[in-house]
Parts: structure tokens; sequence; C-alpha cells
């Protein structure tokens, strides 16, 4: 019975069969829309161009800052400022520090792969008060301390996934003012006066380009970003030291809404 029962079924014709199962299989989603394959290359190939540029650029930048760091040479200083100088690096806590001088920038950067350096312009300390060698000074031992260019390379690294980006590019600058602002409140404890430390800023900013000491380096300079009158208000208002816990509190949250737009 069984048997006759299944050739009874086997015989069935297709026009009995019902509409949905007679036709074709019908898809298992639909999407609003189709992009043609040659869309899709094209798209992707910009993609992989985008991401091979900034790579590129990286790479270069890298490698100048490299040859910067190389071609540097020991910068001589009067004991006044050799002394503005240890003092600095005790109260940073940082003795494996080395002070180059190049004419190949025109403001105050710090580097170093392996071993950091802080490299002045040439003739920077006589061009320069005492008050402002050490503001200056004492600003790129906190980049040291805080180990900026690290940190800087490995979000240069991280981001070039998305460098092509404009929210990217948001984050980085956000992520490069704040660095400097917590390096002048950390640089400002070592002068008398967060005011002094300010007119140091306004003034050794007056006298060189804005971005000009890392243009084409991979570096750390005081006026890499042009953020100046914020870093001043923020460096006079007296703001609440961040526990540890609510740092971590607060990447945490920053990283699940990064997660979460991505």
């Amino acid at each position: 019975f069984a048997q006759s029962a299944l050739n009874a079924n086997s015989l069935v014709s297709p026009s009995a069969m019902p509409t949905s199962l007679a036709g074709s299989e019908p898809p298992l989603f639909s999407t609003g829309i189709v992009l043609a394959p040659t869309v899709i290359y094209f798209a992707a190939g910009l993609y992989v161009a985008s991401v091979l540029f900034f790579l590129i650029r990286l790479c270069v930048q890298i490698r100048r800052t490299s040859s910067l760091v190389d071609e540097a040479s020991p910068a001589p200083l009067q004991p006044e400022y050799r002394a503005m100088w240890e003092s600095s690096k005790e109260r940073m806590s940082i003795r494996a520090v080395t002070l180059l001088r190049s004419d190949d920038i025109s403001g105050p950067v710090t580097a170093g792969f392996r071993h950091p350096v802080i490299i002045l312009p040439v003739g920077f300390p006589s061009a320069h008060s005492e008050t402002e060698f050490l503001a200056a000074i004492a600003h790129e031992c906190a980049h040291i301390q805080r180990d900026d260019f690290r940190k800087n390379l490995f979000y240069e690294v991280v981001a070039l996934a998305t460098a092509f980006h404009p929210v990217t590019w948001f984050i980085k600058s956000q992520i490069a003012q704040t660095r400097e602002m917590v390096c002048d409140r950390m640089a400002a404890e070592q002068l008398s006066d967060r005011r002094v430390y300010g007119q140091c800023l306004i003034q050794l900013a007056s006298r060189m380009p804005p971005a000009a000491s890392a243009a084409g380096f991979h570096t750390i300079g005081m006026f890499d970003k042009d953020a100046l009158e914020r870093r001043i208000m923020t460096l006079m208002t007296s703001t609440p030291r961040v526990t540890g816990i609510h740092r971590y509190l607060l990447g945490g949250t920053a990283a699940v809404l990064l997660s979460v737009c991505a």
C-alpha cells in the first residue's frame, strides 16, 4: 500500500501542484539594492588603493623620522639650561632620554622607536628665554613619560583600515588635542604658575608656524595641532583629576560605542 501511494504521488502533474511550489524556487532573502559586479570590484579597488596610499605615506613618514633621528647631533647647552634639562628629567622620572638638535625642524619634537629622544631646532636655547626653554622641555618630557610617540604610532597602524573616513580624522584630531592638553598640565607643574606657562606657549607659538615642526615626520610636537586657544583655556580652568576607575569606565564605554558604530 505504501509503495502504491508513493507511485501515485510521483505521477502528480505540475499543474496540480500549488503555485508556490510549481514555479521557480523563491529567494531566501531579497534586497532593495543590487550592485553589478563591476561596481563592486571598482569600490573594492578604491578601498584597497586608499589603504595602500595611507600605508605608504605612514612608511615614508617613519623612514623620514628615522633619518631625522640618525642625522641629528647632540645639543650643546649652557650650564643653566643644562640644569633645567636635568631637573625636568628628574621630575618626570625619565632617565634614558637624549637631547638632540637638527636643522630640519622648526620646533621641539619627540621621537624615538627604541630609545626616546627630544630634538630641538638649532639655536633654540639661545633664541628663547630660560622660562620658555623650561616650558618646551617640560612639555616634551611629559610626552616621553606618557610614551605618546609609540602610542601615536599604534593609533596610526590601527586606523589604517578606515584612514579614509572623516570620522577617523576627527577621532585622531581629538586624541591629539587631548594629548597636548594633558602634557600642558604636566609641564605647567614645573613652572611657578600656570599663567606663566600659558604665556610661554603664546610666545613660542608666535615664533614658529603651526604644524611646521612635524611636517612630513612621524613625531610628537608642541604645536602639531592648531588648538592653542583651547589648550590655554583648558589650562587656566581647574578640572578634577580623573581616577583610574573612571578612566577604565570611560575607555570601556568608548570602545563599546566605537564597536557598535563599526
